[in-house]
Formats: C-alpha cells, sequence, structure tokens
C-alpha cells in the first residue's frame, strides 16, 4: 500500500484527544457570610472554573421584595476577593469557657485586603464589653500609632495575630477577683487576637507588648 495512504488512514482513524471540561462550582459553605437587612455579604467564596483552577470571589447579594413583602428576586454583584494579609475570622455567636460570658463577633473586608472584626460581649450580670482588631502589619494599619507606641512589632510573629483596641469595658474589674475573664482589660487597651477553627484566642496587652490576661471563646453551632 501506498505510504502516502497508509498515513493517511491512520490519521482518519485515531480519535482526537480533548481534556474534558469541568462543571464550575462555588462553594459557599466555606466562605463567611454576614446578612443585613435585604442584603448578604459572602467573603471569599472558593469557586473551580471549568478547567477546575480555585479561585475566590466576594459577592453581595440584595434582596428585591414586592410591595407585600415577598422576596422575588435578588441581584449578585461580585469580584475578586483581595489578597487578605492574615486569616479569617468566623461571624457568630461565642462563649467562653465558664459559660457566662456570651459574645458576637461581625467580619467584614476592608480596602487593601485587611478584615476587621467586631465583638459584643455580655455577661450573666449584664456587664459588657467591646472591641475590634484589624488584620494585616503595623505599617497602614488603622492603630498604627498605638501598636507601634506599644513596640507591638517588637513581638516575634506579631504578623501572625490581628490586633485591635478594647472600646468599653464595664464592671468593677480591676481587683482581678470576679470570674469574667476581662478583669484586667480597660477601655482602649490593645487586644491581640486569633482565629483556630472555631475558637478565637484573645490576648489583653494593656498599652504595652507584654500579654497579661486572655481567654478562648467558643463558637456555638448555628440555628438551623
Amino acid at each position: 500500500m501506498n505510504k502516502t495512504i497508509l498515513a493517511g488512514l491512520v490519521t482518519f482513524f485515531i480519535p482526537t484527544i480533548t481534556l474534558a471540561a469541568t462543571t464550575p462550582q462555588a462553594y459557599v459553605e466555606r466562605s463567611e457570610i454576614v446578612g443585613a437587612g435585604k442584603q448578604v455579604f459572602l467573603y471569599r467564596i472558593p469557586t473551580t472554573d471549568s478547567n477546575g483552577a480555585v479561585k475566590y470571589y466576594d459577592a453581595t447579594v440584595t434582596l428585591k421584595l414586592l410591595n407585600t413583602g415577598k422576596i422575588s428576586g435578588a441581584t449578585v454583584i461580585s469580584s475578586l476577593s483581595p489578597n487578605v494579609m492574615s486569616h479569617h475570622f468566623m461571624p457568630g455567636t461565642y462563649t467562653d469557657a465558664a459559660g457566662g460570658v456570651t459574645c458576637t463577633v461581625n467580619a467584614t473586608t476592608l480596602n487593601g485586603g485587611r478584615e476587621q472584626a467586631a465583638m459584643f460581649c455580655v455577661d450573666k450580670d449584664r456587664d459588657t464589653l467591646t472591641a475590634n482588631w484589624i488584620t494585616g502589619l503595623i505599617a497602614g494599619h488603622p492603630f498604627e500609632l498605638d501598636l507601634t507606641a506599644a513596640k507591638i512589632g517588637d513581638i516575634p510573629g506579631y504578623d501572625n495575630f490581628a490586633w485591635g483596641k478594647f472600646g468599653t469595658v464595664s464592671g468593677n474589674y480591676t481587683s482581678g477577683t470576679s470570674g469574667v475573664w476581662w478583669h484586667c482589660m480597660n477601655n482602649a487597651d490593645i487586644i491581640s487576637a486569633t482565629q483556630v477553627g472555631d475558637m478565637i484566642q484573645l490576648s489583653g496587652y494593656d498599652r504595652g507588648n507584654t500579654q497579661v490576661c486572655g481567654t478562648t471563646l467558643l463558637k456555638t453551632p448555628d440555628a438551623d
């Protein structure tokens, strides 16, 4: 048989091999979800494209309502998530080990990729504590002046933690004799925070760079 004809037949009978495309997927359950009014904010939703590559998106879902109040649809605006400078904090309700303190934590992403978390705690006697912390390096941090004055940058590995300040601390805990973990904390004291699984580790530093107290808060299961 003519070699040219044979080569043509071989080429004709060899099937074309193509890579099968995969169906794009989104994993909302692995994102951070915050709801307010008619809007739901989703941070760092993992998605896979048709080639299986993973990307992270932020999305805002705005519900549309009829005059009757019925939800009739929604609009979605999404964009690639910024490169966050540290770990994420899980919004939700937390309690301390003794179960006498309940804290609510909310989180949001700031311009430049930093994340801010805000916390409100109340104990069984209705005394309260507020605090907020922000991820990222000291340079450009919203509390840069306070953190620099306290020499937080001298702490090895300080950038593995988020840093912030207590807002208001109520209750007479300065004697350290109460059973509440914030007995050593005062208004505007420096705080560090880190999320480890379902736990948030908080540490109080007064106005310096030596830890003086702290606690671990455990996230409670979300209601169905």
